[in-house]
């Protein structure tokens, strides 16, 4: 392999980010999804409360089923999170974090700063909230 093919290799190994800014993403995403599974344990753990079951009258328990439909709602949000970070993660192992997942391009550095864990760059991330999978 020639200097040159090498040398773009690396730029384009973890979206050519230096090794010391991939280990400050790293920690950040392990931190993030140390936050999200406690702050998931916590939402499950109101969901199952003694004081969710309770005999209540009709407004009481309408209440209590949005709330309940809002705390499955905050775990799903969660949960989908959580295979983002942990997918960006083991980008990282792999060398391959920073590329967009759909075109193969290097996510700008602005938007791996400002969310860590995605998996799309901005114009991919756009094409997919304007047509969603069906």
């Amino acid at each position: 392999m020639s200097d040159s093919s090498e040398k773009n290799g690396e730029e384009r190994k973890n979206g050519g980010l230096d090794p010391e800014h991939i280990q400050t993403l790293k920690q950040f995403l392990l931190e993030k999804r140390a936050d999200l599974v406690d702050h998931q344990a916590t939402q499950l753990n109101a969901l199952h409360s003694p004081d969710k079951h309770h005999l209540a009258d009709l407004e009481e328990m309408a209440s209590d089923t949005a709330d309940t439909d809002s705390l499955c709602a905050m775990v799903d949000l969660g949960s989908s999170t959580l295979d983002q970070i942990d997918a960006a993660l083991e980008k990282i192992s792999e060398g391959t974090y920073g590329s967009c997942e759909r075109c193969e391009t290097l996510i700008p550095h602005d938007r791996i700063e400002a969310l860590p864990f995605a998996p799309l760059c901005v114009e991919c991330q756009r094409q997919e909230e304007l047509n969603p999978p069906q």
